[in-house]
């Protein structure tokens, strides 16, 4: 007798779940909770590292050193809502909620760090499958290591290296925001659950996502003032936060998840702002006919680096967000000062980071084919231009492969969405020469090779450094020149720097996300933030 295959699974499953439990849906980090067994929220109100600390002990954590940033947690339950929603109301004697507890941590930091003239830098991370906010998680997980990394950086941060020597400057004031999600909903690891917890991914994606990503990111950076026609159509800055920094990293499903809440939001702000913009340079031409023409345009971008690792998600958010770019000819402009300038140069930077590993067998292999088993009900679609490239590239589409292609794969295994690849250049020897981590060249702490980072072309940061010829152009990037040349950053990189899916935080991923942010100066300026550039098409 040949049973429904429906039938076959959800036995499969049944026998799964009785041998090794169900993870609760639960929260880990709130006050007054009925459980024992639920932990306090967690909000470690860390001293700044001193040199005496790190003097000794390059590498961090340091068994018994108290933490030196600030940490607080923000759970989502099951349906994507905030477990802790709570008494918002001042002098309410009801406990904050984790939002406000977050929000009142960073605002705390703000103030340290403008009474003593330091940077804040706010780094936010929203964890992938597997995790959760539980003692295990901070004992073995993502939690602990996130802690880990944060206890480093107050170390790394605010080291400045002038010819060979390190020199100390003004560390920043670090606030860690843990976002965690009921990522792992039976107990090990398995791949039966990837539909389960990817549709709960997407879910926790939504409004409570998107506010708490929102106000944690205009907590620390505020809001602008409109730009003023009388004065070049500046923008006016927030007050006292003219030194903060705001980066936010998801990893797997969290990347899923925060590429849904945050990546509409974002480009309403972006395309907020470029109206205002050339709402000002209309009503500037106006009121002052003498003054020459605004030609290019600037706005304040309302974060600084938004990082997706090993993304769990279908490319096609992406894919229309970097179209969306295209049309609206956005670029992210930041000053750099070089020790051999006087005066600080433009860069063009990234605003979003995708980065993918060679050796993710989770969205590489999975992924596809879990993505290929739910698709039977939807309806794709080959494009306008298919047969015709260079006419599609002109209009600013992606077309080379039929839409399904783009639900079945993230978009850094897409060769054709690349902008950046990481390539093994040699030995540790070979970026000797070059000196150390001197972009686009980088080392990795306990590897003897040296790594390049290789631009598509179109976007010629990097081009032609790394030895790429143009028959592996080709191969790895799709063609010659590059489609993806926008502020959204999609990096593949080899086995060697990030071994596979779960292996983000070590010092391969680290040392990549440090490089490209000290080459930038996105976390550590005092140049003032990023600004968004484009051309003026509206005013006369």
């Amino acid at each position: 007798m040949e049973y429904p295959r429906s039938i076959l699974v959800l036995v499969v499953c049944a026998t799964v779940l009785l041998a090794n439990g169900c993870v609760a849906n639960r929260s880990y980090r709130r006050y007054n909770e009925v459980r024992p067994a639920q932990m306090p929220m967690s909000v470690d109100i860390g001293t700044i590292a001193s040199d005496s600390d790190c003097a000794d002990h390059p590498e961090f954590p340091l068994s018994g050193q108290p933490p030196h940033y600030y940490l607080a947690h923000i759970e989502f339950d099951d349906m994507g809502e905030l477990w802790s929603i709570g008494d918002l109301a001042a002098g309410s004697r009801t406990p904050m909620s984790q939002l406000e507890n977050a929000l009142d941590v960073v605002r705390r930091a703000q103030k340290l760090a403008s009474t003593q003239d330091r940077e804040l830098v706010v780094i936010a991370f929203v964890h992938g499958w597997h995790n959760n906010a539980s003692s295990y998680d901070e004992r073995r997980k993502n939690l602990g290591s996130f802690k880990s990394m944060m206890q480093s950086l107050s170390c790394d941060y605010g080291i400045k290296v002038v010819g060979n020597r390190p020199v100390l400057d003004k560390r920043p004031v670090l606030v860690g925001v843990f976002l965690s999600w009921r990522g792992q909903s039976l107990r090990g690891d398995f791949a039966s659950t990837y539909w389960n917890r990817r549709d709960a991914a997407t879910r926790v994606g939504g409004p409570s996502m998107t506010e708490v990503v929102t106000r944690l990111m205009f907590m620390t950076k505020g809001v602008p003032l409109a730009p003023d026609p009388n004065n070049g159509c500046e923008w006016g800055s927030a007050q006292g936060k003219e030194l903060a920094h705001f980066a936010i990293i998801a990893h797997s499903f969290g990347a899923r998840a925060l590429e849904h809440a945050l990546t509409q939001p974002m480009l309403s702000l972006v395309l907020e702002r470029q109206i205002q913009a050339r709402e000002c340079a209309r009503e500037r031409a106006r009121r002052h006919p003498e003054q020459p023409r605004l030609d290019d345009l600037t706005a304040p971008a309302p974060a600084d680096l938004i990082v997706f690792l090993n993304a769990a998600n279908d490319a096609i958010g992406a894919k229309e967000m970097i179209e969306a770019l295209k049309r609206s000819q956005i670029k992210i402009k930041r000053q750099k000062t070089d020790q051999t300038e006087s005066e600080p140069r433009e860069l063009s930077a990234p605003l979003m980071i995708s980065i993918t590993s060679d050796g993710d067998w989770a969205t590489e292999r999975i992924m596809p084919v879990a993505q290929w088993f739910s698709s039977s009900a939807l309806a794709f679609r080959r494009y306008d231009n298919h047969d015709e490239k260079e006419k599609c590239e002109a209009e600013g589409q992606l077309c080379d492969h039929h839409q399904g292609y783009y639900y079945r794969h993230s978009e850094a295994s897409i060769k054709e969405m690349r902008s950046h690849l990481v390539i093994l250049f040699g030995n540790a020897d070979s970026c000797k020469p070059k000196g150390i981590n001197n972009w686009p060249f980088f080392q990795v702490l306990g590897k003897n090779e040296c790594f390049c980072i290789d631009s598509s072309g179109e976007n010629p940061t990097t081009r032609d450094e790394c030895g790429l010829d143009e028959s592996d152009r080709q191969k790895k990037f799709g063609s010659d020149t590059g489609w993806n040349g926008t502020p959204f950053y999609v990096i593949g990189v080899p086995k060697k720097l990030i071994k596979d899916h779960n292996d983000i935080f070590q010092d391969g991923t680290v040392d990549l996300l440090t490089t490209i942010s000290t080459h930038f100066e996105i976390l550590l300026s005092r140049n003032g933030p990023a600004t968004m550039s484009f051309p003026n098409t509206s005013a006369p």
